[in-house]
């Protein structure tokens, strides 16, 4: 990042599956793109690491001084192909800590996605994968893993794999119908229950979803003119997860319609049918109709703004989506969106839509947004359940010649609308605020600096919670393959609880940090 500013990025292409979304919550549809002009590349590296802190379990107690040598070896593949397109990286994580605050550990963090084309123009697979780590106590992020016990952490697996075939009928309308398989798997020692962070016995332990889902819609074409149409119908079953979850099943049938006023200016409208079933305590059931009325515009070539006001799920609700050019130096991202979802559903949906920039950053495929749920953003409480979630996001991205600025805001808020039995759920919300910084000191050279704020909310228990973040570091190239990195980090979090679980609160805890690391590319 730095020197001049990017020139502006051409819009996403059309993809089939809605106007605005990915079909059906499964992979985006490429149709079609210019000619790789390398087919494959893959770029081993090994870095080294080591971080000395003040306080490993950030607690308010007894400070705990540790040293923690980490070893990373990563492969990171980028393919380009006519047969295949995607990119996948892999970062195993064996820390060793000096003074055995916790055992010696392997954290495991991978990111693929890639579209296989079996039949040109006509028959394509899917393939995606995460593998991530998350606090499971509210308002914290990835920044303070590696100091948290694994106890306080999950280890998430993600996978999805979808066939698909893609059918042309001229320029009168383009057809498609798939399958799609998703494996979601978090393995967690103790999932806590409450926001005052205390453990619930027999709660926890893995929780493995699988899901199974087809799909199939037609789309008009160009010879509608302003006239464009979509049907589209979905099914899913699931299997595991919980008590709410396994057995549950959801269907979707809906016509969507957008008709454009002017050049700039559409009207979207939509109508159909949905049935979802899903059990546990209060088992969430819904069998009625869904519709939706909005308004896309498109201001100039690279914004699009689209607002929405629809009924899913069983509940009426706003939903939002804009990319905007405001200058040639400056982009802005919004989203917001309300569904009826459990937290691993609510991630491996969340994998569909996104992709890696080349920087490495997770982004959406369709408009180049940072993606906050994935680190960047404070993390709701793990529970089990399913969930009203309503989730927004928005950051502000300005390119100077030799700087890099962005402003981000994430708002995670979850209701819950059903629970397994012996399970507790709880109502609550996170709101984060984050500026990040770069500068580019030479050619060899750079500065970067953040700070985040997240405050936590759960109206079930009156408590609440806030955390703030900083860092400041240096990165430094030795030689085109040897570079190395030395940075400070704090973060400081404050709790309090109302109520009977008032006393048992955490208290305040502050912790500083210092991480230096040399990576080596092969």
């Amino acid at each position: 990042i730095g020197g001049a500013a990017p020139s502006s990025p051409a819009r996403p292409p059309v993809r089939l599956g809605g106007f605005f979304e990915s079909p059906f919550g499964g992979p985006p549809v490429a149709l079609g793109g210019t000619a790789p002009t390398r087919a494959y590349e893959i770029v081993p590296t090994l870095t080294g690491r080591v971080t000395a802190t003040d306080n490993a379990r950030l607690g308010a107690g007894r400070r705990q001084e540790e040293v923690i040598t980490s070893i990373i070896p990563s492969l990171a593949v980028r393919a380009s192909s006519a047969r295949l397109q995607g990119t996948a990286s892999y970062a195993p994580s064996f820390n060793f800590y000096l003074n055995d605050t916790q055992p010696s550990r392997v954290d495991h963090r991978f990111f693929g996605s890639g579209t296989v084309v079996a039949i040109p123009d006509a028959l394509f697979v899917d393939v995606r994968a995460l593998s991530s780590l998350t606090p499971v106590n509210p308002g914290l992020n990835q920044s303070n893993t590696l100091t948290d016990r694994r106890s306080d952490l999950a280890q998430n697996y993600f996978f999805s794999v979808s066939p698909y075939y893609i059918h042309r009928f001229g320029s009168l309308a383009t057809a498609i119908a798939g399958y799609q398989f998703s494996y979601a798997d978090r393995q967690a020692q103790t999932l806590r229950v409450n926001p005052a962070n205390l453990a619930s016995p027999g709660v926890g332990g893995n929780e493995a979803l699988t899901t199974h889902t087809g799909y199939a819609a037609v789309r008009t074409g160009e010879d509608f003119g302003r006239l464009a149409a979509e049907a589209r119908v979905s099914g899913s079953a699931f299997t595991g997860g919980s008590a709410v979850t396994d057995g549950a099943s959801r269907m979707l049938a809906v016509l969507e319609t957008r008709y454009a006023v002017m050049r700039t200016v559409s009207v979207l409208l939509e109508g159909g049918y949905e049935n979802l079933r899903f059990g546990g305590v209060t088992p969430y059931r819904v069998d009625g109709p869904v519709w939706g009325v909005g308004v896309r515009l498109d201001p100039s070539p690279n914004s699009t703004i689209t607002l929405r006001y629809r009924r899913r799920d069983g509940f009426d609700s706003p939903q939002a989506d804009a990319r905007v050019q405001l200058s040639p130096r400056t982009v802005l991202f919004g989203r917001y969106q309300e569904s009826a979802t459990t937290t691993l559903r609510q991630t491996s949906d969340l994998l569909n839509t996104i992709t890696v920039d080349e920087l490495g950053n997770a982004v959406d495929s369709r408009t180049g947004a940072p993606a906050p749920e994935l680190g960047g953003a404070g993390f709701l409480g793990v529970q089990n359940g399913l969930f009203r979630s309503r989730r927004g996001t928005a950051s502000v991205t300005h390119f100077f010649t030799r700087n890099t600025l962005t402003l981000q805001y994430a708002h995670d808020q979850r209701s819950p609308l059903s629970v397994a039995p012996g399970q507790l759920a709880f109502s609550q919300q996170g709101n984060t605020v984050s500026l990040i910084g770069q500068r580019q000191l030479s050619g060899v050279t750079s500065a970067f600096a953040s700070v985040g704020y997240s405050w936590n909310r759960s109206g079930t228990f009156g408590s609440r919670s806030e955390t703030v973040n900083g860092r400041l570091g240096l990165s430094h190239r030795f030689t085109e393959q040897l570079f190395g990195s030395l940075q400070y980090q704090v973060i400081h979090r404050t709790s309090s609880v109302a109520g009977t679980a008032g006393s048992l609160a955490p208290r305040d805890a502050t912790q500083n940090s210092l991480i230096g690391s040399l990576t080596a590319r092969f």
